[in-house]
C-alpha cells in the first residue's frame, strides 16, 4: 500500500479505468443491447468471433454464456470462421469483434451473414468502418488511446467490461433459467476439484 501512496503509477492506471468506465454512459445505447440480447436468448447457436486480441475476449465471452447454458461456440481460426458463416442457419447469431473494424476476416464475414440474412453485431471502437457497413447492430467499446498516457493499458480491458454489461442485462430479467444452470456448472467444478487429502496422494 505504501507503494501507491509514495508514488503515481496506481493513481494514473485508476484514472485510466475510470475514464474507460465513464466513457461508456455516453457510447452506450440502451435500446441496441435489448436487441441483441433478445437475439441471444432465441438464437439456436451463437458464434462469438475474434482475432488476435480479440481472439481471448470471444473465448472468455463464450465460454461465461456457455455456463449460462447457451450453445456457443469461440472462434479465432481464419478458414473455421469462413466455414461456419458459410453454412449457417438462420436462426444463428454471429457476435464478431474488431477495435479497428477493418480486420479483413471481420469484414469479409460480416459481408456474407449480411447476404445472407443472418443475425450478427459487431463489437468495435468505431461506428462508421468497412465492418460496420455490413453489421446488423454495432455495439462500441471506448479506444484505450482515448486518453493519452505513457502506461500501457491491456486492449481486453474496454472489451470485457462490455461483456459483463451484455450479460448483466441478460440477467437483468431475473429469469432462474440462467442462474439455475449456472450453479450447476458451479457445483461440478466443485465437486470435481481435489480435496486436501487428494492432493497429497
Amino acid at each position: 500500500m505504501a507503494l501507491f501512496q509514495s508514488n503515481s503509477y496506481f493513481q494514473s492506471i485508476y484514472d485510466q479505468y475510470l475514464h474507460i468506465i465513464n466513457s461508456y454512459q455516453l457510447m452506450l445505447n440502451d435500446q441496441v443491447i435489448k436487441n441483441v440480447v433478445d437475439a441471444m436468448k432465441n438464437a439456436d447457436l451463437i458464434y462469438i468471433i475474434g482475432i488476435g486480441n480479440s481472439g481471448f475476449v470471444a473465448m472468455d465471452f463464450a465460454n461465461r454464456l456457455f455456463r449460462f447454458g447457451f450453445k456457443c461456440f469461440a472462434l479465432n481460426d481464419e478458414s473455421f470462421i469462413k466455414m461456419h458463416a458459410s453454412v449457417a442457419k438462420s436462426n444463428d447469431l454471429f457476435i464478431l469483434i474488431s477495435a479497428s473494424g477493418e480486420t479483413p476476416i471481420i469484414v469479409e464475414t460480416l459481408k456474407v451473414l449480411h447476404n445472407s440474412g443472418i443475425h450478427n453485431l459487431l463489437i468495435s471502437n468505431y461506428s462508421i468502418s468497412s465492418a460496420s457497413k455490413y453489421a446488423q447492430h454495432t455495439i462500441l467499446f471506448p479506444s484505450k488511446y482515448a486518453q493519452q498516457s505513457n502506461f500501457f493499458i491491456s486492449d481486453l480491458i474496454a472489451p470485457t467490461l462490455l461483456l459483463d454489461i451484455i450479460i448483466a442485462y441478460l440477467l437483468s430479467d431475473a429469469s432462474t433459467q440462467y442462474l439455475k444452470t449456472y450453479q450447476k456448472t458451479l457445483d461440478l467444478v466443485e465437486y470435481y476439484e481435489p480435496s486436501s487429502d487428494q492432493e497429497e496422494h
